[in-house]
């Protein structure tokens, strides 16, 4: 008897652990799983290590592997900053940005939403030429917006990404000095699973070249806590419509462990 309630002891902590830490796991972090982020701030201290690995599957030309690495860490409140690079198996194949280029970003939250605003976010970033064959740094503005709803018992986030790249330096002569990005999508937690968040988006990328179409897609994910500090992620997705070489379908899994350097009172 004694076993049997140890036991259902133990299980009830579990289950309320996952829900409490599954609670706080409504974040969203680019290229984990998804290219969709959202505006809600990190706190004071916090910091996470995402690595991944996927394959890209073009309608044209031979499967490439990609594997993102992103350090983001919260010096100040609602302060962020990140760093961050992609290699790929086929460097030649990859160059915007190129396999190993570097990106250094810093992210401001303004804070909680308001009855009529949702959550904001904007971030100002620099991709560096040290990746193969690189040549030219990019600049990029990006803005975040996220509303939350109430559905029944689902708790669900709406989420909208809008950047602006300029290319700074090595114009080519036939790129854009400007081009745009659009993301956006929802996210939710299973009252019943509640250490699984799900996602999902739609996107624009406006070709660097011109005379070449956007690429639009589509792509799904998820994110499930295996403990308070490690997440897995998961993603597919394709793209529809875009240059000859768009991709008809990617796949990503990456590992996300997050870390604090304040105690807690």
């Amino acid at each position: 008897m004694r076993v049997r309630v140890r036991a259902l002891a133990a299980a009830t902590v579990l289950v309320l652990a996952a829900t409490s830490v599954a609670a706080q796991e409504r974040t969203l972090t680019e290229r984990h799983p998804l290219r969709l982020g959202d505006a809600f701030a990190v706190g004071l201290g916090e910091g996470s290590v995402l690595a991944a690995g996927g394959v890209t599957v073009p309608r044209h030309g031979a499967a490439q592997g990609f594997f993102p690495l992103d350090v983001l860490y919260s010096p100040l409140p609602r302060v962020q900053f990140s760093v961050g690079a992609e290699l790929n198996t086929d460097p030649r194949a990859t160059d915007d940005p190129a396999s190993g280029d570097l990106t250094l970003a810093g992210r401001l939250n303004f804070g909680p939403p308001t009855s009529f605003l949702p959550s904001f976010a904007t971030q100002l970033a620099a991709t560096l030429p040290t990746g193969v064959g690189a040549r030219a740094v990019d600049l990029e503005a990006k803005g975040y917006a996220t509303r939350e709803l109430t559905l029944g018992e689902i708790v669900l986030f709406l989420h909208l990404n809008a950047s602006a790249d300029v290319r700074a330096t090595e114009l080519g002569d036939d790129e854009r000095r400007l081009r745009y990005h659009l993301a956006a999508g929802p996210s939710f937690t299973l009252p019943r699973l509640a250490a699984l968040t799900l996602a999902g988006d739609v996107f624009v990328d406006q070709a660097r070249r011109r005379g070449e179409t956007e690429t639009v897609g589509a792509e799904i994910g998820a994110r499930y806590r295996l403990s308070p500090t490690l997440v897995f992620d998961a993603g597919v997705g394709t793209e529809w419509a875009g240059p000859r070489d768009r991709a008809a379908f990617f796949a990503l899994v990456g590992l996300s462990w997050s870390f604090t350097t304040t105690q807690k009172p």
